[in-house]
């Protein structure tokens, strides 16, 4: 119902206010954002099609940072100087090797997840410089791996706990990424509570 009077509003260029009888006419811009799949949520009846075709007028993507990983070294500058000075700190820089897991990484909670591994290594890192170990560990055992959809992460090298805690990211961060970042939806999924499903969500950096 709410779709349906938004629609006309758009479209009519004027809206009633609550308990009135005169339509007041806006000349305004508009400017919407959805980290949901449109398309699909057309298919399943959630979003009218008419309002769709209303507001996509100028369509602006915003790629995922893994599709730019090229500006994650700049960003990772920022937040740093950004957190170490909020928090009180000298300002930390990250060594030339502890970039690789950075740009190996899958990123799927994006530039939010970003700033959030870069709170954590200004507040919890003594030392001015930030060396790979430190990354790999706010990040997990596999970030120096590329995380795919089509293989476990798992390694005689490392102890069963710790292959477990990978795989146990993978699925997470997949299941994520599939239901559009809804922890509800991933919950009934995984037959999880949803709260303790956050607080790990958020313990892994995933939120």
């Amino acid at each position: 119902n709410t779709q349906a009077k938004l629609l006309r509003v758009l479209q009519e260029n004027e809206f009633y206010r609550v308990g009135g009888t005169t339509p007041q006419k806006f000349n305004v811009r508009i400017i919407s954002a959805t980290n949901k799949n449109l398309a699909d949520e057309i298919k399943a009846n959630n979003f009218r099609e008419d309002l769709y075709f209303r507001l996509n007028v100028i369509p602006v993507l915003v790629p995922a940072l893994r599709d730019h990983k090229q500006d994650i070294e700049a960003l990772t500058k920022h937040f740093l100087r950004t957190y170490s000075e909020r928090n009180g700190k000298k300002i930390k820089r990250l060594t030339t090797d502890a970039m690789q897991p950075l740009l190996g990484y899958h990123w799927p909670g994006n530039i939010r997840e970003l700033k959030n591994i870069m709170e954590r290594l200004a507040i919890m890192i003594k030392n001015e410089e930030i060396d790979r170990p430190d990354v790999e560990s706010v990040l997990g055992v596999s970030s120096a791996v590329p995380l795919t959809k089509d293989k476990a992460l798992t390694s005689p090298e490392l102890p069963l706990k710790a292959q477990l805690a990978n795989f146990e990211k993978q699925i997470l961060q997949h299941t994520l990424e599939k239901f559009h970042g809804n922890v509800s939806h991933m919950a009934i999924a995984l037959q999880s509570d949803r709260a303790n499903l956050h607080k790990k969500l958020v313990k892994l950096g995933l939120k």
